[in-house]
Order: structure tokens, then sequence, then C-alpha cells
């Protein structure tokens, strides 16, 4: 994704953050204001924002309590935006009480999830989601259509612009040919190119 990006002419600033050592409240401010600084040190006025699964609630949650200039378009990859049947299930194992991570609670459908409790965005919104489930025996996986880790009306957000779905897995969808090209469809033009996404994938 960053590849394509910067083949379109974009400047990126690819960020990463420990998933599981804090809680969301904290890993957003941390995450995102580590992108912002590399925007500002290029002196970029725009900001657009590609996020995966979990990298969009931190900026809704960021997004919620403060505000950035210059602020244009956001795509959401296989976002947990109604929170997510598998950091449910994740969360309830026996493995993961032995360091109890508290953003599992927090991204999960219990009274602790952050989407949950957020509003509807104030910013221009494209959502994708996944719909190839290659976990469908495994425990933890959504009964409903899903990427196989986020069941795809688990990924919507009241107030978003635009939303498709893409035959592809969770871990894949930020490596596919047809997520990264309508990604740059709605960082251009604000919507996705829908008769394209509704082909067959591969």
């Amino acid at each position: 994704m960053e590849l394509r990006l910067e083949e379109e002419g974009y400047r990126v600033a690819n960020v990463s953050y420990p998933s599981l050592a804090e809680p969301i409240e904290s890993l957003a401010v941390e995450a995102v204001e580590k992108g912002l600084a590399r925007c500002r040190a290029e002196g970029l006025s725009a900001v657009h924002f590609v996020t995966h699964s979990m990298g969009g609630i931190l900026v809704r949650q960021y997004l919620s309590t403060r505000g950035i200039d210059g602020l244009k378009r956001v795509v959401m990859l296989a976002p947990p935006n109604q929170g997510s049947q598998f950091a449910d299930y994740v969360g309830a194992s026996p493995f993961s009480k032995l360091y109890e991570p508290e953003v599992l609670a927090q991204l999960g459908t219990g009274e602790a999830s952050v989407p949950r409790r957020l509003g509807p965005p104030d910013f221009e919104l494209g959502v994708v989601a996944g719909t190839r489930n290659r976990r469908k025996l495994l425990p933890g996986t959504p009964d409903e259509p899903s990427d196989g880790v986020v069941a795809v009306e688990e990924t919507r957000a009241a107030g978003m612009k635009d939303f498709i779905e893409v035959p592809v897995t969770h871990t894949s969808i930020v490596w596919n040919d047809e997520v990264r090209r309508q990604t740059v469809h709605f960082l251009r033009y604000g919507h996705f190119d829908h008769p394209a996404a509704q082909e067959p994938g591969p």
C-alpha cells in the first residue's frame, strides 16, 4: 500500500505502534501524532489517513478529542467500527488472561468497547470490508460474512461517505491490487469505483 500510494504521488508516513501494550486512548495519540509529525516535517498542508483494522479505531478515537489541520479523507480497511466478536473471543481465552491486554476488551463488543462509544465520523470516510473467510472452522471466527476476523457489518460506521466489499482476507487486504486501486480512487474523488469493486476477485 505504501509503495502504491507513493507511485500515485502521495508522501507516506507508515506508522507502527505496540498494538497490545497500551490502551486505545494512549495508542491513538502515539500513532497519529507520530504520523502528523512526519507530515509537518515535510511541510505538507493536506493530510489523508489509510488505516488497517485497529488503526481505523485509533484515528476515530484521536479525532473524537481533537482536530487535525488540513485533514482531508480517510480510508479504513477492515476496521472493527462496531466492535469485534473475534476480540471478544480472544479476550476471553485463558492465554489472554495471563497478560490481560486492555485493548482486547476495548476492541470488543462489551461495555468497554471504544468503537461503540465513538460518535459518527465528522470527516470524509470510506470503508473497505473483506469478504473472504479462510478461518471458517476455527473458533472465534464470526458466523456472518467476514474477512475471517472482522465481520462485514462490524466494519460499517454511521456517517461514512462510501463503502465497498472486496473478496479478500483480513491480512491480505492491504496487499490486494483492487483494494489499493480503490483506496487511491477514494482519496482522489471522495468515493469508490463501485462497478470495478463488484467484479469477481481472483
